[in-house]
């Protein structure tokens, strides 16, 4: 699934929240490769050119998911906060931009999940975030990673475009009754009244 040199390169490019802003680039690279359980850039390079081969893809997997667990998104790219939960059922922040005709939310993915966001979020909860930037990533963490990832907004909308595209389902004038109706239900079932 991934190669040797797609992990060196993304740890070369990845951006990580424990480094010191005073490191040379050497010893940014030191640092990346320590935080994935290495002694140094050149240790992990030197275990990338001669994995055990018996097991090279579930090495180059699970070394792969670390960078991903451990990366921030770029400063210039927009993402959003999906969630993986196995096989195709996908969950994600989203905003609300309507009812439907039978009177439910329609909600569409909130972009704007930032390094801060990603910083916060590792603070406050255990199970990891992953910042994807790649369609192979991707396929790794819905499939096999799952739990929640930072996904770049192009590459989200390239792989769940539908989940993007619903202003056709928002009516124009929706069904007022019905949408009372389930707020009244959604608050009894919460005992708020």
């Amino acid at each position: 699934m991934f190669s040797a040199q797609q992990i060196l390169d993304s740890v070369k490019s990845m951006k990580v929240a424990d480094a010191s802003a005073d490191l040379s680039h050497c010893q940014y690279l030191r640092h990346s490769a320590q935080s994935l359980g290495f002694q140094s850039y050149e240790a992990l390079k030197a275990y990338l050119e001669s994995p055990p081969l018996d097991r090279v893809g579930k090495v180059y997997t699970e070394l792969m998911r670390k960078v991903c667990a451990l990366r921030l998104p770029n400063l210039d790219t927009p993402y959003v906060r999906m969630t993986s939960y196995g096989n195709f059922s996908i969950g994600y922040d989203s905003y609300w931009i309507g009812w439907d005709r039978y009177g439910r939310e329609v909600r569409v993915p909130r972009e704007g999940f930032d390094e801060d966001a990603v910083v916060n979020f590792r603070a406050l909860f255990t199970n990891p975030l992953y910042v994807i930037e790649s369609q192979t990533e991707l396929l790794a963490w819905q499939f096999r990673w799952r739990s929640d990832a930072a996904i770049p907004v192009d590459l989200a909308k390239a792989y769940f475009g539908s989940l993007f595209n619903k202003q056709h389902l928002v009516a124009e004038d929706p069904p007022m009754n019905l949408v009372k109706k389930r707020i009244r239900k959604d608050l009894k079932r919460r005992g708020l009244i």
